[in-house]
């Protein structure tokens, strides 16, 4: 059996902040329950003990974990790692459905849009 190569880590909103100063990024607030809590950490302490996957072009990526940490919690329905890493290849594939859903149930949105010269990605 191959050694996981890949690691969670922890970082706080203050070094998200700073570490994003001229970059575009999104924040949605997804109201949760006590038990939804529970799971979400539940899965995240988990994951930062022992990575069970490894992140890989063609394999769990960031998309594809942040989906799976919502359904621990039950927030969306689980789906086994192979059709998540297929539904959720890349982050625009979750961040559409979590814009979509974040609109529709009046969720908090914050949105930077980062530096003018550099080319994002459409929406």
């Amino acid at each position: 059996m191959l050694k996981k190569c890949s690691k969670w880590v922890i970082e706080t909103e203050n070094s998200f902040v700073f570490d994003t100063t001229e970059s575009r990024y999104l924040l949605i607030t997804i109201p949760i329950n006590q038990s939804q809590s529970k799971a979400i950490d539940s899965i995240l302490s988990k994951r930062l003990k022992r990575t069970i996957y490894d992140y890989a072009f063609v394999g769990m990526r960031y998309a594809s974990a942040a989906y799976e940490v919502l359904s621990s919690a039950h927030i969306y329905p689980q789906l086994s790692y192979s059709r998540m890493k297929l539904k959720y290849f890349y982050p625009k594939l979750l961040r559409k459905r979590l814009l979509k859903e974040a609109k529709k149930k009046k969720w908090t949105i914050f949105y930077r849009e980062g530096k003018k010269s550099r080319k994002w990605e459409k929406d």
